[in-house]
This record gives C-alpha cells, sequence and structure tokens, in this order.
C-alpha cells in the first residue's frame, strides 16, 4: 500500500511539472522510458514485468453450429428436391433459405459447404461453364445397391430389423417448462453419467429381450467407444440372435465394430510369414523368393471380396445383413423411435440421479408401442421412394448435361461457392439456373 501511494505522488508530482511548464518532460514516443520516469521504477524491472505477464488466451466461440444425423438426412433430401421437384439447381444460397424454413438451420455458407462436402456432394463446371451441385458415385451406388436388396427381401416376404446405439445423459430433460421465479427445475450444469442404449426392432416393435442399458466408462465423448465389437458380438449372440424371428434382415450402419473382417487381406504391417499363410490360405500360387512387397502386390491384385464376421455369425443362424449408405441415417426406422424415446425420458427426468434416469430408459421402452414402430417403418419406406423417385429422375436430367470432371480435388474446392471471390454474384446468376 505504502508503495502504490509513493508511486502516484510521483506521478502526480510530475504531472504538475509538466502543466506549469507546459511540456512533457519526455517524448511520447518513448513509452518504456516515460514509465519509468512516472513510476520511478527501473527500465530493466519493467522489462521483467512485461515478460512476466500471462499472453492474452485466445478467444473461442461459444456458438458453433453443430448438426445432428437427421438434420444432415434434410439437407441431401432438400438437395434431391431442388433437382427433381423444383427442376433447379441447388445452391449455397438457395439451400440456406430452405433449410432455414425447415429446421432452422443458422449456419453460413461456409458452414453449409463443408457439410455438403462431407455428405459426398461436389462443385462440378458442366460444358456451358455453369455449375452443378451433384453427389458421388459411390454414395449414389451404395444407396442404389440397399434400396434394391431391401426391396428384394420385403417382396420375399423377409422380417426386417432395424438396431442401432444411442446414449442419454442424467442431465438430459426438457429445457423448457412452465416456472416461476420461486418454482422451477434446476439443471445441472454438467452432462453427468452417460448411460448406453442398444436395441433392435421391427414394425412390430422392439424385439423382446434384446435391450442393453449400460453405464459409459469412457472420457472420450463419443458412445461408440464403448460399443466395440467385443460389446456387440457379446449382445448379438446373447441377447439378440435367441430373439429374432426366422429369416431376419438385420440393418446396420457402417460402425467399425459392424465390419470386422474374418480373413482380412495383409498389410504392410502384417508380417512376412503372415503374408505367405494368407497365399496359401486362398490358394494363391507365388514364389517363396518374392521380397515383402511382392507378396503384398500379389495379395492385392488377388483382394477377394470382404467377408465380415457378422455376416457369417447372421448367416450360420439363417439370417441376413444389410448395410446402411453412408451419411444415411434416414433409412433406419429406429432412428425416429430413439427420438421418440428420448422425448419420453426428458418428459419424466427431474432428479437428474443415474438410477432413476436407468429406469426411466426401460420404463420409455415400454411405452413406446407397436404403432410407433409402425409409423416410423411406414415413414422409412416413403423415404426410400423417395429416393428411388430422386436418384431416377436426376438420372435422367443428367443425360442433357455435360460434365467436365476437374483434373483434380483441389481444382474443385477452388472452384466452389464457398472460396470463389464472386460468390454472392455467382449464387444471384445460379439462382436462375434451371433445367431445360
Amino acid at each position: 500500500m505504502t508503495c502504490l501511494f509513493s508511486c502516484s505522488s510521483l506521478i502526480l508530482q510530475i504531472c504538475k511539472e509538466e502543466k506549469v511548464s507546459g511540456q512533457l518532460k519526455l517524448p511520447v514516443g518513448n513509452a518504456m522510458e516515460r514509465a519509468a520516469k512516472y513510476t520511478g521504477v527501473s527500465e530493466r524491472t519493467l522489462y521483467r514485468i512485461q515478460k512476466e505477464e500471462p499472453t492474452q488466451q485466445r478467444k473461442t466461440r461459444t456458438d458453433k453450429v453443430t448438426i445432428d444425423d437427421f438434420d444432415r438426412a434434410v439437407v441431401r433430401r432438400t438437395v434431391h428436391e431442388f433437382l427433381v421437384y423444383r427442376k433447379q439447381l441447388p445452391t449455397i444460397k438457395s439451400l440456406r433459405k430452405s433449410l432455414k424454413e425447415k429446421i432452422g438451420y443458422i449456419g453460413g455458407k461456409e458452414h453449409l459447404r463443408r457439410t455438403l462436402h462431407e455428405l459426398g456432394f461436389r462443385w462440378r463446371k458442366t460444358t456451358n461453364n455453369r455449375r452443378l451441385l451433384m453427389e458421388r458415385t459411390d454414395i449414389v451406388l451404395a444407396r442404389i445397391n440397399f434400396l434394391k436388396k431391401i426391396k428384394k427381401f420385403r417382396e420375399d416376404g423377409r422380417t426386417i430389423v432395424y438396431t442401432d446405439e444411442t446414449f442419454v445423459h442424467s442431465s438430459h430433460t426438457f429445457h423448457r417448462s412452465w416456472q416461476s421465479d420461486d418454482v422451477g427445475l434446476r439443471v445441472p450444469f454438467s452432462k453427468g453419467q452417460r448411460m448406453i442404449i442398444v436395441h433392435a426392432g421391427t414394425e412390430t416393435g422392439f424385439v423382446k429381450g434384446a435391450e442393453l442399458v449400460f453405464k459409459s466408462q469412457s472420457h472420450t465423448g463419443d458412445y461408440h467407444d464403448e460399443m466395440n465389437s467385443t460389446n456387440f458380438m457379446k449382445w448379438l449372440q446373447e441377447k439378440l440372435l435367441p430373439n429374432l424371428p426366422q429369416r431376419s434382415v438385420l440393418i446396420v450402419d457402417n460402425a467399425p465394430y459392424h465390419n470386422i473382417q474374418t480373413d482380412k487381406c495383409p498389410t504392410t504391417a502384417t508380417r512376412k510369414s503372415d503374408i505367405q499363410g494368407w497365399l496359401r490360405r486362398h490358394n494363391i500360387d507365388f514364389d517363396e523368393k518374392l521380397l515383402k512387397a511382392e507378396l503384398l502386390d500379389l495379395c492385392k491384385r488377388n483382394k477377394p471380396s470382404p467377408e465380415y464376421l457378422l455376416d457369417r455369425i447372421l448367416k450360420e443362424h439363417g439370417h441376413d445383413c444389410l448395410r446402411l449408405p453412408a451419411y444415411h441415417a434416414d433409412l433406419n426406422a429406429i432412428e425416429f423411435v430413439w427420438a421418440q424415446l428420448k422425448g419420453i425420458i426428458g418428459r419424466h427426468n427431474v432428479t437428474f440421479r443415474t438410477s432413476d434416469l436407468e429406469q426411466h430408459i426401460y420404463d420409455a421402452i415400454s411405452t413406446i408401442t407397436d404403432e410407433d414402430w409402425q409409423s416410423c417403418c411406414t415413414h422409412v419406406q416413403k423415404v426410400e421412394q423417395e429416393y428411388w423417385k430422386s436418384d431416377i429422375a436426376v438420372a435422367e436430367d443428367m443425360d442433357g448435361i455435360v460434365i467436365e470432371v476437374c483434373s483434380s480435388d483441389e481444382d474443385t474446392d477452388t472452384a466452389s461457392e464457398g472460396y470463389a471471390s464472386d460468390t454472392d454474384t455467382a449464387d444471384e446468376d445460379e439462382d436462375n439456373i434451371l433445367f431445360n
């Protein structure tokens, strides 16, 4: 306190002297020397204090835009809607406007452009120098194959079983309710304990006895770390298979634990002796003197179609497995059931205790009716029909447009809407482009 008083007195005395003389004691340009003169502290000390000051941390955004799998599916269907029903080329500007009306999308142009890239869409040039938003052919092909197979399974009278995993935190509840300043629900600041839910269902309801609910021990933020291949196979063999209807078709996504291969093709990490053993098992002739790189090339040229452990187990029990195309959560009926289940849990979870949450989960599962499942499955079949129509319509419309494929992805990215310097002008022009 004494030091602060003396420092203030010195500064005040110098300021008074400058007032009387009508000029500064030291030039304004020399900040460090002036600070030492005013405070009575040496310049060396001031330099040391300046170095010890904590560096200013970069501010992080708290309003980042995030969209879930359902919203991504809406983005995909909106692109198809523009091409098929509106007969109009989708642009970032027009898509943002439409998505804002449908799902309240608040993301910017760059965020939407990244989302479209993640969903497999690319911005390509046509021969008339106009640009066209196109879907990656591998994703289109995977969707067409899926739709053909599931249609055939239904025609054969097979039971379609949808399966998936989800999670609920102990703080999960409705964020709005009737309350006053005196009476209201106090929601914990932290998310709390996370519960993993695994289940399966058909158009007649949940598969009886197939539910699995357990506490998450992972701290990574990704519940898929908990549902690994060991846990999934244990659930499959102990919970699901004993309760599946005969000749079922299991719908699964592309999680890593669904795609464990039984005899995986060797890689550079595989030992040479193991590579040779793999070649012998597949009756592929090779020279014992070949180097490892030559053996790997031989494996690559004779690589068979992958055989998955899940498919083999299901086949042994008279069932089939059908994998969803990437980024198509809207083709899995249980995703819509999860939304209903979490809504039921949110209405009853007011204590935020893990023990109560577990009971709420089981109660919510029993609350979901067969009619709810029937409605979700019917909705998914409508989505399948929409994809059928859009894929056919887009293919017919594309016949009249010649696409110049860029020489590299870099060329495509630089020509995309997000990076073009005349983006706004291009958007205004493209908004008027229609299919002939």
